[in-house]
């Protein structure tokens, strides 16, 4: 086999794992959704369900394991072991905090059609990734103003590399940004404020936001996931104490059918090629399940859970199945998590002076038209074939 088709039967299997993937989390993210998806009339997953959806703040941490040692074993055969440990120390937890009163479950009204306005009101979230406990990167947007944070002695630990190696190399323009990473603090923008004052700017925000769902086409949207959910996984309830297991084995190619299907009616724009892309690969699913399971303690949905070798079954990858067994992706839920806050203000650096300035001069070089602006400097730029660029 040629290197060029061996690269594309191995980009072919990755884009099958990645739908799979996502089959198997938007399963997980629909039976979440408090909309009946689960429970079959147990009055505990009703509970957890609408106290899900009812939630003012929601966490979720995502991490892998290993039990049976698969990631690994294999790891140690092609000389990754690090690599691998890296992976299955590391999480990442998105913290969801709505604006206003309502829960993470529940229809918001509409945003305002104004740009900047829609970010004021947008409520708050953060990303974070953590290694072996320790917060390595963090982002928050709280209402449109965004932080961002990096523990570069983490970065260098986790690389072997120096991460403050890179800060040296910034224009003296950026030096209180690499001054401030270098002492852990925020890096902060206002995004509604610089909008405001750039409207080349603002009209971007209009125009990449375009296509968004309305209130009532997302509540169609989540009713038409959970009747496709409903109608091809099975569930099976367990129960153990006051904890209760339920398991739900999703029909791959069905599920995934029906789901991009009531994605496409929705008319979100600029996604009708990676729908196209995404329902070629589905043909290439063996049939089969995908296994998700939840577990519901003391009427809360603590933890969902995707076994990842029931993704690698289906996608054929016989070297994935074997690196694969026993290992699940989890996800750790925290539906009464501390708000997303904004950090103090002598722990952050703007970052507004710096893009004005940028903006100001990309702005004065692309105002120049033409030659206008350069009389007196005839004879003095060199011949060239290339015209010059601002």
């Amino acid at each position: 086999m040629s290197s060029a088709m061996s690269r594309a039967v191995y980009a072919r299997r990755g884009r099958i794992r990645r739908a799979v993937a996502g089959l198997g989390s938007a399963a997980a993210i629909v039976a979440l959704s408090g909309c009946g998806a689960i429970g079959g009339g147990e009055d505990s997953a009703d509970k957890a369900t609408e106290n899900l959806r009812t939630a003012q703040v929601l966490s979720v941490t995502l991490h892998l394991t290993d039990p049976k040692n698969a990631m690994a074993s294999a790891a140690a055969e092609t000389g990754e072991e690090e690599m691998a440990a890296t992976v299955l120390d590391s999480a990442v937890t998105i913290t969801v905090d709505p604006s206003g009163d309502h829960g993470v479950g529940e229809t918001a009204a509409a945003a305002p059609s104004d740009p900047v306005e829609a970010l004021k009101q947008s409520g708050a979230v953060e990303f974070s990734y953590t290694h072996a406990g320790k917060q390595v990167l963090a982002v928050r947007m709280i209402d449109g103003v965004v932080y961002a944070k990096a523990d570069l002695d983490e970065m260098s630990a986790i690389s072997g590399q120096d991460g403050a190696n890179p800060l040296a190399d910034m224009p003296e323009s950026m030096s209180s940004v690499a001054e401030g990473l270098k002492a852990g603090k925020w890096l902060t923008l206002d995004l509604p404020a610089v909008a405001e004052q750039h409207p080349e700017l603002k009209a971007m925000l209009t125009s990449e936001g375009a296509g968004g769902l309305s209130p009532d086409a997302a509540i169609q949207l989540q009713t038409e996931l959970v009747e496709a959910l409903k109608a091809n996984s099975t569930q099976t309830v367990t129960k153990s104490g006051d904890a209760m297991t339920i398991t739900m084995k999703v029909q791959a190619k069905a599920f995934l059918t029906a789901a991009f299907d009531a994605l496409s009616a929705t008319g979100i724009t600029g996604l009708d090629s990676d729908f196209d892309d995404a329902k070629e690969e589905i043909d290439g699913l063996a049939d089969g399940t995908v296994d998700v399971s939840l577990t519901v303690q003391d009427d809360h949905i603590t933890t969902a859970a995707l076994d990842l070798h029931s993704v690698a079954v289906l996608t054929g990858d016989e070297k994935n199945q074997k690196t694969t067994d026993g290992v699940t992706l989890i996800a750790d839920i925290d539906d009464s998590a501390d708000p997303v806050t904004a950090p103090a203000a002598e722990d952050t650096v703007d970052l507004a002076p710096m893009l004005t300035s940028m903006l100001s001069g990309l702005t004065g070089a692309a105002g120049m038209d033409g030659m206008d602006g350069m009389d007196g400097m005839d004879g003095m730029m060199p011949s060239t074939d290339v015209e010059p660029t601002s």
